[in-house]
């Protein structure tokens, strides 16, 4: 939740973004932390899930203000097979790594993926924008259709959540309880 609130209230180029580059330094530090102590490497860890934790409602955030509302639900697809399909090409290259890398064979999975996902946070900061309405590249015709499509209001910005509302809705008590 605080993930999707901060999504909300900042933009998934950020968030997003951030939690990338929490998440690679942490991956840089987690060889040196796993000889140091085992308390430093399971804290780098949680540092890490809290950097990976808001990239979801981050990278919904996107969604909701980069694509046609027609095909958001193809397009959540698509990335949720490329989240799986990264997952078993990651642990294909990381044994990969730990068989024939350098460092003593398992930091340079560590080192390899911290360091690919720091140079992708570059390209990233620079090319990625929370909304058509904020690129600066934008053409006219492009901000136009977006235009059309989204509707002339920023999508990034909404009325507040109705948390009074939801907090005393006796539907969501009874989920939340069930």
């Amino acid at each position: 939740m605080p993930g999707g609130l901060a999504a909300d209230r900042f933009g998934g180029k950020w968030l997003f973004g951030g939690g990338v580059l929490l998440s690679s330094v942490v991956t840089l530090l987690t060889p040196a932390a796993a000889r140091i102590h085992i308390v430093v490497l399971i804290t780098l860890r949680v540092l890490s899930g809290l950097g990976e934790g808001v990239m979801l409602p981050a990278i919904y955030a996107m969604i909701a203000c980069w694509t046609v509302p027609k095909y958001r639900s193809l397009i959540v697809s698509v990335i949720i097979i490329g989240m799986e399909a990264g997952i078993i090409v990651g642990m294909v290259l990381t044994g990969v790594l730990c068989d024939h890398g350098f460092a003593g064979g398992w930091p340079s999975a560590f080192y390899v993926f911290g360091a690919v996902r720091c140079v992708w946070f570059l390209a990233w900061i620079f090319l990625c924008y929370n909304s058509p309405y904020m690129h600066p590249r934008i053409s006219t015709a492009e901000l136009e259709f977006w235009k059309r499509t989204l509707g002339s209001k920023d999508p990034t910005g909404h009325p507040p959540t109705p948390w009074r509302k939801i907090l005393t809705s006796i539907p969501v008590w009874a989920v939340a309880l069930r």
